[in-house]
């Protein structure tokens, strides 16, 4: 992805932003443990997606309700992501 477009979506981001404590990792989920603080931590969040590259995690596609998706695929399946 270029340099340029990485700037772009971490500034749109930073507005959107929200922190929360971590809470601690309530049941196994990924085939790689260190994904399951992320995905308790976007479930506490109340994230609407969680999108990433890592197959681990692609590869449950939702987590809690919570859509998993490739980065190439956020625009075509919410329009508010759109160029």
């Amino acid at each position: 992805m270029p340099k340029e477009d990485v700037a772009r979506i971490i500034n749109s981001l930073h507005f959107s932003c929200k922190i929360v404590a971590h809470e601690g990792v309530p049941e196994k989920v990924s085939r790689d443990p260190k994904d399951d603080p992320l995905l308790a931590d976007a479930a506490q969040a109340g994230v609407d997606y969680i999108v990433t590259g890592d197959k681990n995690l692609l590869v449950l596609a939702c987590y809690k309700n919570i859509p998993i998706v490739a980065p190439g695929l956020l625009a075509k399946i919410d329009s508010a992501f759109e160029e």
